[in-house]
């Protein structure tokens, strides 16, 4: 895919880290109930791609990874995917210049902020970029326990969802270009409004 130019400087390790410290407290768990849903999650992504691809009648999705993350790591990943996707000529040549570092800091923590609040309403999330599937054990847990459901059943409901885009992308390879060529659509109507881009593809 190609990177796409945001009209302004982002420090994606200071969104990162603003980010990691923003996100919301996880809920209550003990380490056991922490250990069966990690593990849970992990067996359900497995369980889902075969699902999902006998439903579908294509070959199930081989590679890729999938993470099971808190909502620090969830902020943490897509951060590492919008550096990837979001490549700032500019701020990689002037970095060493005190005004355009300040501005990108700046922004990178405003963007932190925003992400960190996002990660405590994101279920599941597969990133084309990263090739990998992430699923954010908390929210799973928040949002079974609010909704009294069984919680086998609900993670492997989540898992079907995101499993269902992994197999997408891998049977239509130009998705993921396509995504970056919105995303840089997006990014001209906005004008370089880096804060509407983030939230709008994470969104999506």
């Amino acid at each position: 895919y190609k990177r796409q130019t945001l009209g302004a400087p982002i420090d994606w390790k200071r969104a990162a880290d603003a980010g990691a410290r923003c996100a919301p407290r996880p809920p209550r768990a003990t380490r056991a109930e922490i250990v069966d849903t990690e593990r849970g999650l992990a067996s359900a992504s497995q369980q889902a791609r075969g699902i999902v691809a006998d439903t579908a009648e294509l070959p199930e999705v081989a590679g890729g990874e999938t993470l099971v993350v808190d909502r620090p790591g969830w902020v943490r990943a897509a951060c590492e995917s919008f550096d990837r996707v979001f490549d700032d000529p500019q701020m990689r040549e002037g970095a060493s210049k005190v005004g355009h570092h300040a501005r990108a800091a700046a922004a990178g923590a405003q963007t932190g902020a925003m992400m960190g609040w996002l990660s405590g309403r994101i279920l599941g999330q597969f990133d084309p970029w990263a090739d990998r599937l992430l699923l954010v054990a908390p929210n799973v847990v928040s949002v079974q326990r609010a909704m009294d459901v069984d919680p086998v059943a609900f993670r492997l409901w989540v898992c079907l969802h995101e499993e269902t885009h992994r197999l997408q992308f891998a049977t239509a390879p130009w998705l993921t270009e396509h995504l970056t060529r919105t995303a840089g659509r997006l990014v001209e109507r906005v004008d370089g409004d880096w804060k509407l881009v983030a939230g709008s593809l994470l969104r999506s």
